[in-house]
């Protein structure tokens, strides 16, 4: 960018920079000072032509010296003689107590027209002279200021070209924290520069800074499209996940997605607003599906204890029927052992013979009832391993994952 486009005058939004007379201070050690100046040249103030002041009515019109003339005479008086530095003046002390009495000026109000002209007179002509003595010890040549415009106005552009570079939340502060440098020291060089001069720089200053706006105005608008399509991805996660924990998950994400983005405040606080409307919905949500789940698990509950109940009787009756027949088999056994004594010592074969089909038929019912007790024991022993405290515990287990 030339220093023609950067300084178009023919924009309206630019107007040289107005005289701004700087409060006093201590002198403070600047890198951009100019040899052969002082801080002294930054301690003049501009004396207006009259003072601005409210007589009172009694004294507007009469030739007493009242009390507040001679308070004015004794301060112009000291302002001459108390700040005397060989053949020149200490310029800070001076322009310090220069100020004290155009304040005094305006508060005095005992004091008349002719009389306080008299006395403003008197202070502009000392005040006069001694702002010569300071522009002839301290002058500003015109290289020096020049130096310094041409110097500030390459600061200026380095800044406008790093603003052109930014495009995100980091690089944007960057740029803000070099653009207040670049001010910090604009405002310490223009104190050494020659009116135009400073005037070319302040409007160099305000291309800047319309840059600076630009760019965070252009880089605020791209970031909020990115921001609603954040908030887009969010809701529609929310939407489509039937488990809030997962719907969660996403909104976090999205939500964290538009922490780095350059938003104003009003578009930082409208995103923010939408993602707790958002996580307002979602919390209901997770409200309900908790009490959802509490409830199947508390139905789970129930009827797991109804089917241990009923397992339990169930148990109950196969052991007591695993009993009855444990001892039925028992006595089975003991009968086909007295029918085979009694076979055994059968004289007629046709005894023998019945005797023999008892001991087959009670051998039938045998292994029949001995195939029942087998089942019974099984069934027993599957129930009481489910019984013990561990099996309950992965049952548990089992039932919450389901």
């Amino acid at each position: 960018m030339s220093e023609n486009e950067l300084l178009n005058t023919n924009d309206p939004g630019i107007q040289p920079e107005p005289v701004i007379t700087p409060e006093p201070a201590a002198p403070v050690p600047m890198e951009d000072s100019v040899p052969g100046s002082s801080s002294a040249e930054s301690e003049t103030i501009e004396l207006p032509n009259e003072p601005t002041h409210v007589a009172s009515p009694s004294s507007r019109h009469t030739n007493v010296k009242t009390k507040g003339f001679k308070k004015i005479s004794n301060e112009i008086e000291k302002l001459a003689a108390e700040h005397k530095a060989g053949e020149s003046y200490d310029f800070r002390s001076f322009f310090i107590h220069a100020r004290q009495i155009i304040e005094l000026f305006k508060k005095t109000r005992d004091i008349s027209d002719a009389h306080r002209k008299e006395l403003w007179d008197k202070c502009r002509k000392l005040y006069d002279g001694v702002v010569h003595l300071r522009i002839e010890k301290y002058p500003t040549s015109d290289a020096i200021s020049t130096q310094l415009k041409e110097n500030t106005v390459e600061l200026i552009k380095e800044v406008i070209h790093f603003i052109g570079g930014a495009y995100d939340k980091t690089t944007m502060q960057s740029a803000r924290d070099k653009f207040k440098t670049m001010n910090n020291h604009l405002v310490n060089r223009t104190k050494s520069m020659h009116k135009p001069d400073a005037d070319y720089c302040w409007q160099a200053f305000r291309k800047c800074k319309e840059q600076l706006d630009k760019k965070a105005e252009s880089l605020n608008a791209s970031a909020m499209e990115e921001a609603k399509g954040y908030l887009a991805t969010a809701l529609k996660g929310f939407e489509s996940e039937s488990n809030p924990f997962e719907a969660m998950k996403i909104v976090i994400e999205e939500r964290n997605k538009t922490k780095d983005l350059i938003l104003s405040k009003e578009d930082t606080d409208e995103i923010i607003k939408q993602f707790n409307e958002l996580w307002a919905k979602l919390a209901v949500r997770l409200d309900g599906f908790k009490l959802e789940r509490k409830t199947k698990r508390e139905a789970r509950n129930a009827k797991r204890k109804q089917r241990k109940a009923t397992e339990q009787t169930l148990h109950l009756r196969d052991a007591e029927r695993l009993d009855k027949l444990t001892k039925l088999i028992t006595t089975i056994e003991s009968e086909i052992a007295d029918l085979e004594i009694k076979r055994d010592s059968a004289s007629g074969e046709e005894y023998r013979t019945k005797v023999q089909n008892w001991i087959d038929s009670k051998k039938k019912k045998l292994t029949e009832f001995s195939a029942v007790v087998a089942d019974l024991k099984t069934k027993v022993s599957v129930f009481q391993h489910e019984a013990t405290p561990d099996a309950d515990d992965k049952s548990d287990k089992t039932g919450e994952a389901q």
